[in-house]
């Protein structure tokens, strides 16, 4: 707060959101909590007027009592109670299997990289890691929100710990019934697809509670569902009650081959059903079938072109002039050449 005690201060809020997140990796859903004060930084200019020392001094937003709401409140009092009671984080052991908690929601991103230790039946945190959501990923649909939170968690966050090691993932949205059941993945999709594939991981669906609706209303976001029961709950049970996705299978989906037919038809693949390595790798090659055949399809197109039109031998060929006066003449496109040629809106 300013000096008058009731006015919020841009300065100190982001002095005091500076020293929590030193502490992230302590903090479980740190992203999350911190969010409404983050809101209260939003919109500040990043520079302001030249200094005597020839330095740009920063202005920030003015912010006045009534912003400081309820939200922000509740907030700041949670992060000062998780300074005071952080979490108890275990030293990274290389020689057993790292277990990775990954959920999403509109929120943003969670995961918790944890260990069970010898000797002890319940998993020990390593680290946790949140992260919020931009304007676009928010309008991403549920199962492409688990997707990136598995991608972010392993490729990003924890990547130098999980390569070259074999580790466990779970999470209560499969995100491979994502992968198998759309018949094309986009642009970004297959990135992702593509950076998983350097890593060795099984992955452990554990369903939610049978009353969604209840669920939905009393889920706290981020990694809390199944982050909460690996650290509250004994590891053997867990794997008891855990749908398996074929341990053999899962890092098969995520090896990506080019070598694959351009006109491959596409499988129907229902969720209850259980497919075997084969499928599945089968499933993932047609996926790239069609960005990995581009060129393969533009020479069986050309060689298509030349056997229909007999004598003709290569596809026809427009000039500038030609195409201009073809665009013109066409009824749907001249009426737009107007709007492009007055740099206006229709």
């Amino acid at each position: 707060m300013d000096n008058d005690g009731c006015t919020p201060s841009v300065k100190r809020i982001k002095s005091f959101l500076g020293m929590v997140f030193y502490y992230q990796h302590f903090i479980p859903n740190c992203s999350s909590v911190s969010k409404p004060l983050f809101s209260l930084t939003a919109g500040q200019k990043r520079r302001g007027k030249l200094s005597k020392d020839r330095k740009f001094q920063g202005t920030y937003r003015k912010l006045a009592p009534s912003d400081w709401t309820t939200e922000c409140q509740v907030a700041f009092d949670k992060l000062k109670a998780a300074l005071l009671e952080c979490v108890m984080l275990a030293h990274p052991d290389f020689n057993e299997p790292f277990i990775l908690s990954v959920d999403a929601s509109l929120d943003g991103l969670g995961a918790v990289l944890l260990q069970v230790p010898k000797g002890e039946l319940r998993a020990r945190p390593i680290a946790f890691a949140s992260k919020t959501l931009s304007t676009s990923q928010r309008r991403y649909p549920a199962h492409r929100l688990e997707f990136m939170a598995l991608k972010w968690s392993v490729c990003e966050k924890f990547s130098h710990w999980l390569k070259g090691h074999k580790f466990t993932i779970w999470t209560d949205n499969n995100p491979l019934t994502y992968l198998l059941t759309k018949p094309k993945l986009d642009a970004y999709e297959l990135r992702w697809v593509s950076k998983l594939a350097a890593y060795t991981f099984d992955l452990k669906h554990l369903p939610g509670k049978a009353n969604v609706v209840a669920d939905t209303l009393s889920r706290d976001p981020f990694v809390e569902p199944i982050g909460r029961r690996l650290l509250s709950e004994p590891y053997s049970s867990l794997m008891r009650e855990a749908n398996g996705v074929g341990e053999d299978s899962v890092h098969d989906v995520f090896r990506v081959s080019s070598q694959v037919q351009p006109n491959q038809p596409m499988k129907c693949l229902s969720k209850s059903a259980d497919y075997n390595m084969e499928e599945i790798r089968a499933l993932c090659q047609s996926h790239c079938s069609w960005t990995d055949g581009a060129e393969s399809r533009a020479l069986h197109l050309v060689h298509h072109v030349q056997k229909i039109s007999g004598c003709q031998e290569t596809l026809p060929v427009f000039s500038a002039q030609e195409l201009k006066e073809s665009q013109q003449e066409d009824l749907t496109i001249s009426k737009v050449l107007s709007f492009l040629i007055k740099r206006r809106h229709p």
